[in-house]
Formats: C-alpha cells, sequence, structure tokens
C-alpha cells in the first residue's frame, strides 16, 4: 500500500491538510494562547520526530497525564503524527488509580506535566517506564512534515472505561473507527471552517473525539473551556456567548446545570448552531427549557458506548414536545439488531439487547482477548463481521427510531460518565473491616444517577473515613453520595446479600 494511501487513514491527516492549505487559521484557542493551523501541525510534528529519535516506534502505546491545554492537544497530535497510539489518562485521578492503568496499558513511555509526574515516578522506577515531561519535547519551529502513514485498522487512540472485575478495560479505537465517526459527524452537523467548537470533555472521555477530531477534520477551532469557567453556570454560559461558539458537545448534566443555573435567558447565542449531547438520558423538562431558552440551536441526541463510538443519533425537530426523545437511528454506517437473550432478533415494538455493528465498532479490549471474544460476537448472516453486545435494552417503534430502556448488567451513568457498580463494591471490600458490601444507583435529576453503599464492618467508622479512603483509589465521580454502615448486611436463604431488601429501604 502506497504512502499516500496510508496517509490519508490517519486521524490526524486532516490537521496536515489544512496546515498545508489554510496555515494562519486558529485552529487552538487555550485562554491567551491561541495555535494556528501551521503551528499545531509543526508542533505536533516536533513531538512527533523527537518521539521517534527516542524509539517510540509507531504503533506503540503512549500514555499521556497532562491538564488539559492547547500544548495536551499538540501532544495527542504529535502522538498520531508519528504513527503511535495515545493512552490519555485522568490527571485528577488517585495515584493508585493511575499506576494500575499504567500497568494495563503498559505503554513505551509516560508523557507528564511536570507537575503531575512526581506523583507517579516513584513507583514507576521500579517497572523501567521511561517518563518525560511534555516541556522537553516541545519547541519553537515552523517545520512541516506529513504524519507518519498508519494502517487504517492500526490503533489510534485506547480508552479506559469502569470493569466490573474491579479492572478497568481498556478500549481500543482504530483510526477507521475513529474516523468513521469524525467524518460523519461533521457533515452531520455542518463543520466548517470559521467554526468554534467548545472542548467542554476531558481528553480521557470519548466525547472529546468530536471537539478535538471534528474541529480539525472541518477546519474549525478548537476552544478549549477554562477549567474555572467550567465551574460555573453563570460563567459559563457566558464565555460561550463571547467566544462565539457554534458547536456544543457535552453530556446532559452539563446543560441541565446551565438550564438551571446559567441565567440563559438574559443571554443571546447567535453563532451557536448545534447543541449535541450524549453519556446519559437528558431529563425530558430540562431539555424543553433549554430548547425554549436557546431557540436557534439545533438539538442532537447522541448515543454509543466508548466501544462503538457514536452509532445512532436523533436530532430534535418541531414535533418533539413532551422532551422525551429517543436515541435515534444508526449512523456512521453501523447497522444495528435488537435481540431477546438468547441472541433471537426480537419483533418491532419488543424490548431486547442492542447489538451493533459497522465501521465504528472498536478493535477489541487491550490485553483482554477473552472479554473481547465474549462482547464482539461473529456476525451470523456476515462472515468476518463483529457484533458488539452493548448489555443496553432498547425498543424499535413504527418509525424505526431506537428507545433507550436502560441496562441488562450493573452499568450505569453518573454525570455523563460509564461506571460499574462492581468496580466500586470491590475498591470498598479492599478496606479494612470491610465485609460485605452493596452500592446500587439510584436515579437522580442532575447527575442521572447518585450511587449509594451499604457497607457491613467491622471497625466503628464514618462516611468521612471511607470516602477519604476510596479517593485514593478511584475517580471523584465514582465515589457513592450515600452512605449506610450498618453491623450486618441482610441476606436471602442462600447467604447472600439481599440487595431488593435494601433497595426497599426497610431497615
Amino acid at each position: 500500500m502506497s504512502q499516500s494511501v496510508l496517509s490519508t487513514s490517519n486521524l490526524i491527516a486532516a490537521l496536515y491538510r489544512h496546515a498545508l492549505a489554510t496555515p494562519q487559521q486558529p485552529a487552538v484557542i487555550d485562554g491567551a494562547t491561541v495555535y494556528s493551523y501551521g503551528q499545531l501541525a509543526a508542533q505536533a510534528g516536533a513531538i512527533a520526530q523527537a518521539l521517534l529519535q527516542r524509539g517510540i516506534a509507531p504503533g506503540a502505546r503512549v500514555a499521556l497525564l497532562l491538564p488539559k491545554s492547547a500544548a495536551a492537544v499538540a501532544a495527542i497530535c504529535g502522538v498520531l503524527w508519528a504513527g503511535a497510539t495515545y493512552v490519555p489518562l485522568d490527571p485528577q485521578a488517585p495515584p493508585a488509580r493511575l499506576l494500575q492503568l499504567l500497568e494495563n496499558a503498559d505503554p513505551a513511555l509516560l508523557l507528564a506535566d511536570s507537575a503531575l509526574l512526581p506523583a507517579v515516578a516513584a513507583a514507576l522506577a521500579p517497572a523501567g517506564l521511561p517518563a518525560l515531561t511534555l516541556d522537553e519535547l516541545l519547541v519553537e519551529t515552523t517545520a512541516l512534515w506529513p504524519p507518519h502513514p498508519v494502517a487504517s485498522e492500526a490503533p489510534a487512540y485506547i480508552l479506559f472505561t469502569s470493569g466490573s472485575t474491579g479492572q478497568a478495560k481498556g478500549v481500543v479505537i482504530s483510526h477507521r473507527a475513529a474516523l468513521a465517526f469524525v467524518q460523519w459527524v461533521a457533515a452531520y452537523v455542518d463543520v466548517r471552517q470559521g467554526d468554534r467548537l467548545a472542548s467542554h470533555a476531558p481528553f480521557h472521555f470519548d466525547l472529546s473525539i468530536f471537539d478535538l477530531f471534528g474541529a480539525l477534520y472541518g477546519g474549525a477551532t478548537i476552544c478549549l473551556v477554562p477549567s474555572l469557567v467550567a465551574l460555573f453556570p453563570t460563567t459559563l454560559a457566558g464565555w460561550i456567548a463571547e467566544q462565539n461558539i457554534t458547536h456544543w458537545y457535552s453530556v446532559p448534566t452539563a446543560l441541565v446545570r446551565l438550564v438551571q443555573y446559567g441565567q440563559l435567558g438574559s443571554r443571546c447565542f447567535p453563532a451557536l448552531r448545534h447543541i449535541l449531547f450524549a453519556g446519559e438520558p437528558f431529563p425530558p423538562e430540562a431539555l424543553l427549557r433549554l430548547r425554549g431558552l436557546v431557540k436557534g440551536a439545533r438539538c442532537h441526541n447522541l448515543y454509543g458506548p466508548t466501544e462503538t463510538n457514536v452509532c445512532t443519533a436523533y436530532s430534535l425537530g418541531d414535533d418533539d414536545t413532551d422532551g422525551s426523545i429517543p436515541i435515534g437511528y444508526p449512523v456512521c454506517g453501523d447497522e444495528v439488531m435488537v435481540v431477546d437473550d438468547l441472541l433471537r432478533p426480537v419483533m418491532g415494538g419488543e424490548e431486547g439487547e442492542l447489538l451493533v455493528c459497522g465501521p465504528t465498532l472498536m478493535n477489541g479490549y487491550w490485553g483482554d482477548p477473552v472479554l473481547t471474544d465474549q462482547r464482539l460476537l461473529f456476525h451470523p448472516q456476515r462472515p468476518g463481521a463483529r457484533l458488539y453486545r452493548t448489555g443496553d435494552r432498547v425498543r424499535l417503534d413504527a418509525q424505526g427510531r431506537l428507545w433507550f430502556l436502560g441496562r441488562r448488567d450493573r452499568q450505569v451513568k453518573s454525570r455523563g460518565y460509564r461506571i460499574e457498580l462492581g468496580e466500586v463494591e470491590t475498591a470498598l471490600l479492599a478496606l479494612a473491616g470491610i465485609t460485605a458490601v452493596v452500592v446500587e444507583a439510584l436515579p437522580h435529576p442532575d447527575i442521572g444517577n447518585e450511587l449509594v453503599a451499604w457497607v457491613e464492618e467491622e471497625r466503628a467508622s464514618s462516611p468521612a473515613v471511607l470516602e477519604a479512603e476510596l479517593r485514593r483509589q478511584l475517580p471523584a465521580y465514582m465515589i457513592p453520595g450515600h452512605w449506610h454502615l450498618l453491623a450486618a448486611l441482610p441476606r436471602t436463604s442462600t447467604g447472600k446479600v439481599d440487595r431488593q431488601q435494601l433497595l426497599k429501604g426497610t431497615l
């Protein structure tokens, strides 16, 4: 295969194309820092060259422990420019979890912010994992060279999601899969030169793929939401207006906060054309209020687990007046099936599990072929094709629209993050004096679900103590919001913890 053909398969090829055609166009805005397309491409190329010179071969994994910044965008682009795979880590995660993820990913290099590296450096030494600070790779340059060619099936990035066994799962997304989504969404919401896309999602969250690569594909500008601005809805609403944001993409929780506290009715958003949301159901009342307050923007509900990117979508129209919306129709060239527990197709209108097949599917779970084969089934009618078991219950209506009904397993969404309740239980059970644990999720109007923990313990502890211990193992979004500390949890006749009794509130 020729280098020119391979180069077009690279997720970052659009950046190179725009850098050649319109080098002065702004690519990234991070407060007072602005990278043009020419500057971003030159910086990405310099980082890539430095990585290659340090022995990072194409296809190698590079872990990134970086706060959100224009320099972090350049680092992501630089890793891809070198033909390597980027593995973004949550800079807010506790060191114990970061080390677990690094052990799982087994990267060739850790590229970290100088302020964050000390937290993990001591533990990295015995493993021999080389680490660099981003400052060591950033240089002043205007030189521009093309991205390293890659095959379409080569991994572009690995995103870690919550795992039911207590170990996070690394979802491997190829250039092919990422581009299938990026090319579709850029056309779907008309991303073009001059547009300004708000980058609200953290880079270790899959919603960031649109913010970054949807913008670069269309020649638009990535506008990083300042961390302090994101905390205050009124300030954030003002920022959206002042920055002339044309496309907003986030979990519904962020939009609900804007509706409740952002004083949207007192502001004007003439540039805002598209509001996209994904990751959790949007409370109907809040969605109706949002559409009434921001009338000039079209709202789109995107659906898809990390393993499939976005695989269905629905754009709200004038007929959608009650706030209840489906997850829509297949997109990105994907195919969907609704099946029963025996994996047999169900009749229209019946409830079943959603299976997805198509170009956006993951390669598999990093380092876990058994789990990969459990979740990626062979397609019964298409030799060689795979079907992903989403674990989501859906219904197909007479109009061909899919409606989300809930989960088959114990996976939930809170604030847009996917959480395996079993992972939280495993972390709690690892604490001294804990003999039994139940963690469940209860619906919450603002964040989707709130975690509740029932803990059987041999010590006289307190919720504050358990929360502090758990925060050393898990990210903040996985910490229960309500605690019940008991001398003994109720049991069924078989000796298992009686979860139903706990949920009924009979204690």
